[in-house]
């Protein structure tokens, strides 16, 4: 972007340059890049889930690791729940106890 502003004809300088030049900014254009463009945000959400568009962190770029990558989660999500359920066999519900009805009115 900055050689494109130079061709142009147009300047980039300082806050500090600013000041100097244009105390109240006239005449004066100022811009900013895109805060979402950094590579970092590419990796936000979870890669593997449907209808997120995450790259993924791997180490070899081929279709076949990240479907490995994401069979392991649905791998381990499976073991949680019977682990889950496992542990809470044990374990009975309260069954709720039913109120009587007052006769009195």
């Amino acid at each position: 972007a900055r050689s494109r502003i130079i061709k142009a004809g147009g300047s980039i300088i300082t806050f500090e340059q600013l000041a100097v030049e244009a105390p109240l900014g006239q005449n004066t254009m100022i811009m900013q890049g895109r805060r979402t463009k950094r590579e970092a945000n590419r990796h936000f959400g979870a890669p593997g889930l449907p209808k997120t568009h995450a790259k993924p962190f791997v180490r070899i770029r081929s279709r076949n690791h990240e479907m490995q990558e994401a069979a392991g989660r649905a791998e381990a999500t499976k073991l949680n729940l019977f682990y889950r359920f496992y542990l809470n066999l044990g374990q009975t519900k309260k069954k709720k106890k039913k109120r009587k009805k007052s006769t009195l009115r």
